[in-house]
């Protein structure tokens, strides 16, 4: 099975294409759901390609395939360099205070404008499996959804 995925992540993202490499554990403090990236032997491998599609001043659109499958993966990896997903509760620059104050409040207009958008930008666009009966590859797309384009158009 292979995956791709589509993300607006905050900031103009400069390599066209890249492989993040870094393995990943559940975070020391905080909730328990929390992953964080850390030095080689002290978690999981994990692996994240990405191409950038198109950039715009502030943020980037982007093609991800991960390679691995840990938690929050494409998330965690994305926020450790520097390029959050808009919206992202739990990853985003402010780090994970929009997530409580989203359980305290709900989705507030001060919290969606401090976020970027409603919810992360990441939408799975692409999966391809094998078919058990013919071992053929097939094929799903998913088109982008249409708050997401909306907030790429902004």
């Amino acid at each position: 099975m292979q995956k791709e995925y589509l993300a607006i992540v905050r900031g103009c993202v400069f390599e066209d294409q890249g492989t993040i490499s870094l393995p990943m554990r559940h975070a020391e403090q905080g909730l328990h759901l929390l992953m964080e990236t850390c030095n080689e032997g002290q978690g999981a491998q994990a692996e994240t390609h990405f191409d950038v599609l198109e950039r715009k001043k502030d943020k980037s659109l982007l093609r991800l395939r991960p390679h691995t499958g840990r938690q929050h993966q494409l998330r965690v990896h994305l926020s450790a360099k520097g390029h959050p997903i808009i919206g992202d509760k739990l990853y985003g620059p402010e780090g994970i205070s929009p997530f409580f104050d989203y359980i305290d409040e709900g989705m507030t207009d001060t919290l969606r404008e401090r976020l970027g958008h409603e919810r992360h930008a990441l939408h799975a666009h692409r999966l391809w499996i094998e078919h058990p009966g013919t071992g053929q590859n097939v094929e799903f797309v998913a088109p982008m959804p249409q708050d997401l384009l909306s907030l790429w158009e902004r």
